[in-house]
């Protein structure tokens, strides 16, 4: 059985399959469940104690298993190659495959009616993406190593978000999120030593 599970602040759905139970039975049923920030969700509303299953962890999973791939291209792009000139090649693929995905996706899709509803955030994304490749490709050029760059730039990365949300997104500082900047922090002293 399907039901529409929604994740992610569009109004599209994506069938969930329902997981059957040791016994037999229906163990689990997400409907309407919303994987974006602002609805204040959790954790909790995706994870079902009794299958141990945890929904919508898909995008995580990509994200980590394409970030290794990015590190270690970033890692070997060759050192007499100019930056700009890689990164060429590397959104001309990538807007390949976009487009590729999205009909693959939306068998009747229209770019141009989907460009129509576009606004400022993704040309600005497309520059903040150009700027994220350069640094990466910079920092590997100049010596760091790979086990270590990503790292540093996280923490720095995951300190700064908390106070974006907290600024922008009214997003609450928690006593969790205090402890988690020491962590950070000591993290990054630990690394460096």
């Amino acid at each position: 059985e399907l039901t529409g599970a929604r994740c992610a602040s569009r109004e599209e759905t994506f069938p969930t399959r329902l997981h059957t139970g040791a016994r037999g039975r229906l163990s689990a049923e997400l409907t309407g469940a919303r994987c974006a920030a602002g609805e204040n969700s959790s954790l909790h509303d995706f994870y079902n104690p009794e299958e141990k299953t945890m929904f919508c962890i898909w995008p995580i999973a990509l994200v980590v298993i394409s970030n290794i791939a990015y590190q270690i291209c970033a890692k070997s792009v060759p050192k007499d190659m100019n930056p700009m000139a890689s990164m060429t090649v590397t959104y001309l693929v990538g807007a390949v495959c976009s487009a590729v995905m999205y009909f693959l996706i939306n068998k009747n899709g229209s770019l141009l009616q989907e460009y129509s509803k576009m606004n400022l955030a993704p040309a600005l994304l497309g520059v903040s993406v150009v700027g994220l490749e350069a640094g990466f490709i910079y920092a590997y050029k100049l010596g760091w190593p790979v086990s270590t760059a990503s790292i540093v730039q996280s923490a720095f990365l995951a300190l700064a978000l908390i106070f974006v949300g907290a600024l922008f997104y009214r997003e609450p500082i928690t006593v969790h999120k205090i402890i988690g900047i020491v962590i950070c922090l000591t993290g990054l002293y630990f690394i460096n030593k």
